[in-house]
């Protein structure tokens, strides 16, 4: 082991390959945090985007209701004589 440092702190090609090494493996691990981050917006966005969708199919079917629910006023009223200026 002792030999193995010694080779360490005077070769210098072992010290830049193991400086390398040392690097890639913090490379890869700064590059794999943001890949889980970027993941994990990712699902909050789609999760985000589902509520929204959901939230516009309702607020069309209540469109969509009041809608029916203003012609039926409007056939009703013009039923009893009562017309209304169009807008």
């Amino acid at each position: 082991m002792i030999e193995s440092l010694e080779l360490i702190k005077y070769d210098a090609n072992v010290r830049r390959a193991m400086q390398e090494e040392y690097w890639a493996e913090v490379d890869e691990a700064m590059w794999e945090s943001q890949v889980e981050e970027l993941t994990l917006q990712n699902k909050n966005l789609y999760n985000q985007n589902a509520t929204l969708t959901s939230e516009v199919v309702n607020l069309s079917s209540e469109n969509m209701t009041l809608s029916r629910q203003i012609f039926e006023l409007q056939q009703r009223l013009k039923q009893a004589g009562i017309e209304l200026p169009s807008t």
